[in-house]
């Protein structure tokens, strides 16, 4: 997207890593709200604690892609942009902290081209 923010979209053969939270109906309608670029879809997860395992029980779950709707109308706009330093930084420091796939991380969160903060001098 224009301003380097993050969407999930179906790719065969490809798997996302991230964080499920659970939430409660209330918070899902103001998350709803703040994701204004987005719509929810569900999606089947498996769970892990750092280790992959063959034997995960798939659950379902949402998340939020670019709203079909939106990018009909303003392609250009969704087109992919690399993220803001400080937004891939807080993306890779959640996915250390809630202990998603070290291989992951360093294979795809640590290689994304991104936009270097501004310097302060």
């Amino acid at each position: 997207m224009k301003y380097g923010m993050a969407a999930a979209r179906r790719s065969p053969g490809c798997e996302i890593h991230g964080v499920v939270h659970r939430i409660t109906k209330d918070e899902l309608i103001k998350l709803d709200k703040i994701e204004t670029w987005y719509v929810r879809e569900k999606v089947e997860v498996f769970s892990y604690e750092g280790q992959i395992s063959k034997d995960s029980q798939a659950t379902l779950a949402y998340v939020y892609v670019f709203n079909p709707e939106l990018v009909a109308k303003d392609p250009e706009l969704f087109k992919e942009h690399p993220p803001k330093e400080r937004y891939i930084d807080i993306l890779k420091e959640g996915a250390k902290e809630y202990g998603v796939n070290k291989n992951y991380i360093s294979k795809t969160l640590e290689t994304v081209k991104y936009v270097p903060r501004k310097s302060n001098t």
